[in-house]
């Protein structure tokens, strides 16, 4: 994540790594690795997209119970969550629910 908004504009850049100041980081060990290489293995998340496969298995191994992203390409569309669920299941991995920002902030507010 943190190299992620390093690539953010300038201008966002400080006000985006300040934010994150003193939140816990969470680390891509083993388990997130293994996650994310059953997300491109059977092609639920395209290899060229091996960060966001990341991102998911990283809330998958750390019981995130959100996750949210703008990537409606790869991540937040009806098909792709249900392969989510469906592998998940498969393996025993934990389900996260995976909303877009809007949705998520709508459900809180």
């Amino acid at each position: 994540m943190i190299d992620e908004l390093s690539r953010a504009k300038e201008a966002w850049q400080r006000e985006y790594l300040a934010f994150i100041q003193g939140i816990e980081l969470l680390t891509r060990d083993a388990e997130v690795g293994k996650i994310a290489v059953l997300y491109l293995d059977e092609k639920i998340i395209p290899r060229s997209k091996a960060n966001d496969a990341a991102h998911l298995a990283t809330a998958c191994r750390y019981h995130i119970p959100h996750f949210v992203s703008w990537n409606m390409e790869h991540l937040v569309r009806p098909r792709k969550i249900a392969q989510i669920i469906e592998c998940n299941r498969r393996h025993g991995i934990f389900i996260p629910t995976i909303v877009k920002p809007s949705d998520f902030l709508n459900a809180i507010i």
